[in-house]
């Protein structure tokens, strides 16, 4: 364990990459040092500092809009900030911004009185820098909404499309005395120096405001410099855990809301975060996510609220479980706890589950031009899940579940396709193992260097805990381990990563601050998977 003192912050930094593949940060502040903001610019600049990273673009038109974008949230949440617990936390995630910016620039703060709304409405000048590193899952569809196609098309030298928008699966399983809540994030494999995060700030509801928020502490999978999750897996000190599966758009009529929504709209990832530290429940943290919806990054969300869970009871707590799915101009939600007693599973793929949704995003047009796949209840996940959710019944047979790929012999991996069969079609994509020389009907159904980068489970005990079971890269129970120097197109491995991912998994040991003796229970977790 190795640990660092920085400015009135304490940083812990467990297991690098060498040996596990997943750094684990932790970052907290102390109360009494300073207004929320100082604490805040301090934070973002640990982040920088122990994640550097750098992005570019010349696109001038994304500039643009995003320019807009920044100057109308920093403006508004300056003035508001004060009275709106909203606008006060997207306030303070500009702060967080422009400390990252400042660490990456060398440049130091030494005298708080220089820390004013103009000095971060500053970050407005550098759009395309540590903004832009949040948003990767608004770009993409930012960029078809503004018809930038040569950005939308472009790859990099990986042979990797410049933006690519995150596809996962995820799990709520409820077992007999248990409760698993698992992602498995689906992306390109260059994202997948990875970062597990902490943070405990005692932030205040507003600006105003001695009132500390609900969701003071967060632990969150995600990535260097990045504030947010953006998979998204968050396990928060309110017992609230909120996860998400993108559902995308594909009704274009809809992008000109996006368009016109510049100098109107918070950015997914900003009002995520808000909603997650104002929140105290799932239809409290649904209103606060509302809020300025950009119609970006459109994902079905899925709070569950570990208070009114109590194990081994059968009859659930109503509230206990809300999904939310957002496309541009709406965000639908609803109360599905009756869905997660009946079945004792609720699964999430990437389709929208209700029907004004999935009618909305334009998922019917696709259902009768390419089949199954587009079907919520016949797509191949939803099949594997119906069929092996009952196996579940400990945190190594959730583990499994959630790595499951043994796409050359199940009958849901199967398709219309030469080899006739998809590592696209299970719960952990490996889309690397599909032959390049194959005809698929689908594009996503090919050759590509993407798939499940990692799996995120928690259990009762962890939830409370503030901790999570974790494995890095694609998986390998039944099937070879991801190598970048095996590839069929041979690529440059990215800096940092390793040749071959084949990592154990780990079990966070964040402090566990947050645990009254009241709700310290002794572990349910007795042993973890000895695969990945």
């Amino acid at each position: 364990m190795g640990g660092l003192l920085h400015g009135i912050f304490i940083v812990i930094i467990i297991n690098l990459v060498n040996s596990e593949d997943s750094r684990r940060l932790l970052i907290s502040s102390v109360k009494k040092y300073g207004a929320d903001h100082f604490q805040f610019i301090e934070g973002g600049s640990i982040d920088l500092s122990l994640n550097g990273f750098n992005s570019r673009t010349d696109c001038q038109k994304l500039k643009a809009y995003l320019s807009a974008n920044l100057r109308y949230v920093i403006s508004t949440a300056s003035i508001l900030g004060r009275s709106n617990p909203f606008w006060h936390q997207i306030y303070l995630q500009m702060w967080q911004l422009k400390g990252i910016s400042d660490a990456y620039k060398q440049t130091f703060v030494e005298n708080s009185t220089i820390l004013t709304p103009q000095y971060v409405y500053s970050l407005t000048e550098e759009v395309l820098g540590v903004y832009l590193l949040q948003l990767s899952g608004d770009l993409p569809e930012i960029l078809q909404a503004l018809s930038l196609n040569t950005l939308v098309n472009g790859v990099n030298r990986f042979g990797v499309r410049w933006v690519s928008s995150p596809t996962c699966s995820a799990l709520i399983k409820l077992t007999h005395d248990n409760v698993y809540l698992s992602h498995v994030t689906w992306a390109p494999y260059t994202t997948m120096l990875r970062v597990l995060k902490h943070y405990n700030f005692p932030w205040n509801m507003r600006g105003q405001d001695t009132q500390q928020v609900p969701g003071y502490a967060i632990t969150f999978s995600s990535y260097p410099s990045a504030i947010s999750s953006i998979d998204d897996f968050y396990v928060i000190s309110s017992r609230l855990v909120t996860i998400e599966t993108t559902i995308g758009n594909s009704n274009d009529k809809l992008w000109a809301i996006v368009r016109e929504g510049a100098g109107s709209s918070v950015l997914e990832p900003f009002r995520v975060m808000a909603a997650n530290r104002l929140a105290d429940n799932g239809p409290e943290w649904v209103s606060y996510f509302r809020q300025r919806n950009s119609g970006t990054y459109n994902n079905q969300w899925m709070v569950f609220d570990a208070k009114l869970y109590h194990p081994g009871d059968k009859t659930l707590n109503k509230g206990l479980l809300t999904v939310a799915e957002q496309l541009p101009g709406i965000v639908k939600s609803e109360d599905v706890t009756h869905v997660l007693e009946h079945q004792t599973y609720w699964p999430s793929y990437n389709l929208a589950y209700f029907p004004l949704i999935y009618n909305l995003s334009g998922m019917p047009e696709k259902l009768a031009k390419y089949g199954d796949w587009y079907d919520y209840q016949k797509t191949a996940r939803a099949n594997i899940f119906r069929r092996d959710h009952v196996k579940v019944e400990n945190m190594a047979t959730m583990h499994r579940l959630m790595r499951y790929n043994n796409f050359t012999h199940d009958e849901y991996s199967r398709c219309e396709c030469n080899p006739p069969y998809t590592a696209e079609n299970t719960i952990s994509s490996r889309s690397d193992l599909n032959a390049p020389e194959g005809t698929y009907p689908i594009s996503a159904f090919g050759y590509r260097i993407h798939g499940g980068t990692d799996v995120k489970i928690v259990d009762f005990t962890l939830i409370h805990q503030m901790n999570m079971v974790a494995t890095s890269g694609p998986t390998y129970d039944d099937v070879p381990p991801f190598e970048w120097s095996k590839l069929p197109v041979s690529v440059p491995r990215p800096f940092m990563h390793p040749d071959k991912w084949m990592f154990k998994p780990i079990m966070t040991n964040f402090p566990d601050y947050t645990v009254t003796p009241q709700t310290k229970l002794p572990t349910l977790l007795k042993v973890l998977p000895k695969s990945a």
